[in-house]
C-alpha cells in the first residue's frame, strides 16, 4: 500500500526526526511512503491568528499538491489533520469548488494513530526493523483518536521499544 506523508511544516523545520520515525514505522508495517514535493504547511498559524484570507491561500496550495497525489494521506499531528480534514471546508464554505476540492483531499486524510488503529496493525503484525535500531515516538490528535486506538498506538510503541533494548543488549 502507497502511503503519501504530509510531513507539516513544523515537523519539517523543527523536529524532523518525528517524519522519520513515522516513515520507519510505516515501512515496518508494509507501507511504501512517498513525500508529496511541493507541500508546505496546512495553513493552522494564519488560521489560528485569524488571518484566513492568507490561511486560504496556503490551504489552496495545500490541496493543490495533494490532490495530484495517490491513496492516503497520513499527517504525524493532530492539529494539523485537524485542519486539513475538518477546517478546510470552512474555510472555503463561499467556494463551493474549492469546498469540493478540500473534501476530496480530507477524505483522504488520516493522522498517524488513527491510520495505525483503523488498519488493526498490533505489535505482532509488525516486521523486526532492519539496520540501526531507533526508538520511535507517536504522536497524540486533537479529537481524532479513540482511547483504543491510543491504546494501540502505546503498545507499538513499547513493541518497537522492547527491540530497541533487546538489539542494545546484543551489542554491550
Amino acid at each position: 500500500m502507497t502511503v503519501q506523508l504530509f510531513h507539516t511544516c513544523l515537523v519539517n523545520e523543527v523536529v524532523p526526526e518525528i517524519a522519520m520515525a513515522a516513515v520507519r514505522v510505516l515501512e515496518r508495517l508494509g507501507c511504501d511512503v512517498e513525500v508529496p514535493p511541493d507541500q508546505t504547511c496546512c495553513g493552522q498559524p494564519a488560521f489560528n491568528a485569524g488571518f484566513h484570507a492568507e490561511a486560504r491561500q496556503v490551504a489552496r496550495h495545500t490541496i493543490g499538491a495533494l490532490e495530484r497525489t495517490t491513496g492516503l494521506i497520513v499527517i504525524p499531528s493532530g492539529s494539523c489533520a485537524d485542519m486539513i480534514v475538518h477546517q478546510y471546508e470552512r474555510l472555503f464554505e463561499e467556494d463551493a469548488a474549492m469546498a469540493a476540492r478540500a473534501h476530496a483531499v480530507s477524505e483522504r486524510c488520516r493522522e498517524f494513530s488513527q491510520f495505525i488503529a483503523e488498519r488493526g496493525w498490533r505489535p505482532s503484525t509488525l516486521r523486526e526493523p532492519q539496520g540501526r535500531p531507533e526508538q520511535s515516538r507517536g504522536t497524540t490528535s486533537s479529537g481524532q483518536t479513540t482511547d483504543a486506538q491510543m491504546r494501540t498506538l502505546v503498545a507499538l510503541e513499547q513493541w518497537l521499544n522492547a527491540i530497541h533494548v533487546a538489539r542494545a543488549g546484543r551489542r554491550a
